[in-house]
């Protein structure tokens, strides 16, 4: 995928329509995206991202943010991209949902998100325009970001992630999170399985627990070994099947027994059943006859009763006439009810009101006094406005003073700081010093010891009849003697080296070291200046103590003075308040004045009318002088009334108890016939010996029931559990077989087997890809690390109880030695991060077959010095050979020297950006 021509229009920082030809940087090689901060050199990127998935390369920009700030309402939001993909070109062209102007009226309107894409025979679809995107060039937008842009600020995320961050970022590009869910779906089909088997021991184990068995029964010392779990399963059947046996025998013996019993007592009980029904009815002859005597004579008493209750019934009519004529006064006593009444509540409404009166009295004296009060009050605090403009003028004073106090403190700490920095940088030169005139002296003495020797060194190569090249002499009689020690020309150059070295650290550290000095002064003579301003003449040495001193009283008068502050706020809070306050106080006065003035006229007026309903009230109880009042009259009515129901209740009563007497008597008198007819051919029973013959019977029985009983109860329990653990053993069977082959799966797949690396399935994946990214990225990283440095995966944990699998180190080729990649420094970390981001782009792009001819790099060059910004670059320019193009998104300046194609990216100053490219 190579981009053609793109146009933004109201897009980020691009305020009006920008037209970018793409094609003018040609078909490969690198070219600069450089410009301003924030002039909207990544929103290059951006909208070739959005154009094809409808979305940014950023997280944090939606597209419903992509619309320009700088854009007037008419112009419209949208990207328009041409690409070719093998060959083909294709056009697309995609609008965010934003706001624009109304095409009537002068409001606004919502445009709604649309895309459109053409294909290369015409074809246009304007629905699943990203799918179709997806579909043509092979990769979904995380892919392509991954893929086409080395982001800003994501160098360092892949280089120093650890294996559980690794496993989620391989996971979204290279879609391994089905191997995830095979490996919980495992996990979970163990555990299942698993809680499932132990949840069915325990079933059996408690089964057995509750196995029972007869206390006279062997058998009860092997069934308690069976429930502690010290016989087999296959013996604890054998065992509770002996019981069961025993027991079926013992209930059908026991069943018999009773049976018999119960035909014995059931004779008695026929025997039993005749005696008492004789017994029953000699009984009720006797209390019948008794209660025929008795009613006789409550018949007479009664008869009496009825005689006398006659006689009452004669006084009736006197009674209800006396009713009647107190009746006939009632209404009378009502209205002087009503009279009375009209009285209590003018009494009561005249203590109401003066309790009012008092009430409103106090109140009106508490008015006064509060009014009063305030007054004094608001004339105390009257000038506080004018003391909080003083304090916080104070306050300002010594503020400032406390800030350059603390101007004061910090340079002198840093002073201090420096003369330490000052001694090292000293104690260093000097010993640099020596070390460069021990070496300067080595290497003199081995010089001259060279040049002494080159005689010694020529003799050496003469030949007897050959010139010598120094005197041309043919013969050598006494040539110079080489002596043994003598340095070689390398030993010298070697030495020479190491002088001049030492030679430029020394000058290095001289220079530093009076650079220290210079800045050691230089603070000095502030901090002295500082003093002066603060009125602080005293030695330098003094500065210090007496700054914290000055520091210390300062913070203790800004304390105190925050204190008066708060005082007088709360002062001019009291005074807004009782502004507000009097005028009401003055209010409620005048209120309650003429409210005193209303209920003293209501009181007068009570007065008055209690006065003259009690007049009224004493002439009407002179007519009523025989009862006090209407209820005593009522009362003498009822008295009238209840002695009439009474006698007429007597005279009821009696008359019915008469006849009921009368019809009792007769009823006695035929039982008793009837109760002497059937005992005239009774015969005796001995019932005394019958019960204890079946007392001992049911005894027999009971004992025979508890035990058919128990051994039934053992018998219901036994043979369920039988069954339960015969079942309980075949589904175990089976589980056991599959729990064996699904922990085996479990366990490897999630990197759980005893003694092994925890590497799962998913991870033991992903390690290929990794190994195969490490791999591509090394051939950038060796190059741009001179040979030095090479990426490895880390082969082994340093221990087996944490997942692995997916951790990075590095090998150091100059001293042997393979270490985190966390000990790079930041210029070699980038190195290593573009190095991995690249070989990510490659393998992503290989595994995926997908074919991009373009890629971005975001940023991360300002770390780096000449040299490794050089190795960078013929990197990055290795990547365009073939026919891909890699655009550099940077501001760092030296790029621009480098590369000769360029996006220059410029802000306006009424807003907005523009661009213009340089070929």
């Amino acid at each position: 995928m190579r981009p053609l021509k793109l146009t933004v229009s109201a897009f980020g920082p691009y305020a009006g329509k920008t037209y970018i030809d793409m094609e003018k940087l040609g078909d490969k090689g690198l070219y600069l995206i450089t410009g301003d901060t924030g002039a909207g050199k990544t929103t290059v990127f951006d909208a070739i991202t959005y154009a094809l998935y409808g979305e940014t390369s950023g997280d944090n920009r939606k597209p419903d943010m992509l619309r320009s700030k700088y854009a007037d309402k008419d112009t419209p939001t949208f990207v328009e991209l041409d690409f070719e993909y093998r060959g083909k070109t294709y056009k697309i062209k995609r609008n965010p949902k934003y706001e624009r102007a109304s095409k009537r009226g002068t409001g606004t309107t919502t445009e709604s998100a649309k895309a459109e894409l053409t294909y290369p025979d015409g074809r246009v679809i304007t629905k699943d325009v990203t799918d179709a995107v997806r579909d043509i060039i092979g990769i979904d937008r995380n892919q392509f970001i991954q893929i086409a842009m080395i982001a800003q600020g994501d160098f360092l995320k892949l280089l120093l992630a650890t294996t559980e961050e690794r496993k989620e970022i391989f996971r979204r590009i290279f879609k391994t999170d089905n191997y995830e869910k095979l490996q919980d779906r495992l996990f979970q089909e163990k555990s299942s399985l698993s809680n499932e088997y132990d949840s069915l021991v325990k079933m059996r184990n408690s089964d057995i627990k509750g196995a029972l068995c007869d206390s006279d029964n062997v058998d009860t010392i092997d069934l308690g070994k069976a429930k502690e779990g010290n016989l087999t399963v296959e013996d604890t059947l054998n065992l509770i099947e002996r019981i069961i046996s025993r027991d079926t025998e013992l209930k059908s013996k026991s069943e018999n027994s009773i049976k018999d019993i119960s035909d014995n007592i059931e004779k008695i009980n026929i025997q039993l059943k005749e005696a008492e029904t004789i017994e029953n009815l000699k009984r009720e002859l006797y209390l019948t006859e008794k209660n025929f005597e008795k009613s006789k004579e409550d018949f007479e008493i009664l008869s009496n009763q009825y005689e006398i209750a006659s006689k009452k019934r004669e006084n009736t009519p006197k009674l209800e006439a006396s009713k009647a004529i107190i009746e006939q006064k009632l209404e009378k006593y009502d209205n002087v009810e009503k009279v009375e009444s009209l009285i209590k509540d003018d009494e009561k409404n005249l203590e109401n009101n003066e309790i009012k009166l008092k009430k409103y009295n106090e109140k009106l004296d508490n008015t006064k006094n509060l009014i009063e009060k305030y007054k004094k009050d608001l004339e105390t605090v009257k000038d506080c406005e004018v003391k909080m403009a003083e304090i916080k003028k104070e306050g300002s004073e010594n503020k400032t003073k406390r800030d350059d106090i603390k101007i004061l403190k910090n340079n002198i700490l840093e002073y201090e700081n420096l003369c330490l920095e000052l001694s090292k940088a000293q104690d260093e030169y000097i010993k640099s010093s020596e070390k460069s005139k021990i070496l300067k002296e080595k290497y003199e003495i081995m010089n001259r010891a060279f040049l002494d020797e080159q005689a010694g060194i020529l003799a050496i190569s003469l030949e007897e009849g050959k010139k010598c090249p120094v005197c041309g002499s043919t013969h050598h009689p006494q040539p110079a003697i080489l002596k043994e020690n003598a340095p070689k020309e390398e030993d010298v150059k070697k030495a020479k080296n190491e002088m001049e070295k030492a030679e430029k650290n020394e000058s290095d550290k001289s220079r530093i070291a009076g650079e220290k000095g210079v800045e050691t002064s230089k603070k000095k003579s502030d901090i002295i200046d500082i003093s002066r301003k603060l009125s602080i003449s005293c030695d330098f040495e003094e500065i210090k103590n007496i700054s914290e001193k000055m520091l210390y009283d300062v913070t203790k008068k800004l304390k105190e003075l925050k204190d008066e502050y708060t005082k007088e706020q709360q002062n001019q809070n009291l005074k807004i308040k009782i502004e507000e306050l009097i005028p009401n106080l003055e209010n409620d006065r005048d209120f309650i004045n003429n409210e005193i003035k209303e209920i003293e006229k209501i009181i007068s007026s009570l007065e008055r009318g209690i006065k003259e309903n009690i007049s009224k009230l004493s002439e009407m109880k002179k007519e009523l002088s025989e009862f006090s009042s209407k209820s005593e009259a009522e009362k003498q009515i009822q008295v009238y009334k209840n002695e009439i129901d009474s006698i007429n209740r007597e005279f009821s009563n009696s008359e019915k108890k008469l006849n009921e007497s009368r019809t009792n008597i007769d009823t006695l008198s035929g039982k008793i016939q009837s109760y002497k007819k059937q005992l005239e051919n009774s015969k005796d029973i001995d019932t005394e010996k019958l019960n204890y013959e079946k007392m001992k019977l049911e005894s027999q029985k009971i004992e025979f029931s508890k035990q058919s009983d128990e051994a039934f109860s053992r018998l219901t329990i036994n043979k369920r559990i039988v069954n339960n653990i015969n079942n309980y053993s075949e589904k175990l069977n089976k589980l056991e077989k599959k729990l064996s082959w699904v922990k085996a799966l479990s366990d490897t797949a999630n990197g759980t087997i005893t003694g092994k690396e925890k590497v799962k399935l998913e991870t033991f994946i992903q390690m290929t890809y990794f190994d195969r990214i490490v791999s591509r990225a090394n051939l950038r990283f060796l190059k741009m690390t001179g040979n030095q440095y090479e990426l490895v995966r880390k082969k082994t944990a340093e221990n087996n109880r944490v997942q692995t699998g997916l951790d990075l180190d590095i090998i150091d080729h100059y001293n042997g030695t393979e270490r985190s990649v966390r000990t790079l420094s930041g210029g070699e970390s980038f190195k290593a991060s573009l190095s991995l981001a690249l070989g990510l782009s490659d393998e992503i792009q290989s595994s995926s077959a997908v074919k991009l001819d373009t890629m971005f790099v975001d940023e991360g060059f300002g770390s780096l010095d000449e040299e490794s910004l050089n190795q960078a670059v013929q990197v990055l320019a290795g990547l365009s050979e073939g026919n891909r193009l890699v655009g550099i998104i940077s501001h760092v300046s030296e790029l621009k020297d480098k590369i000769d194609r360029q996006i220059v990216v410029k802000k306006d100053k009424t807003g907005g950006s523009h661009i213009n490219i340089i070929i």
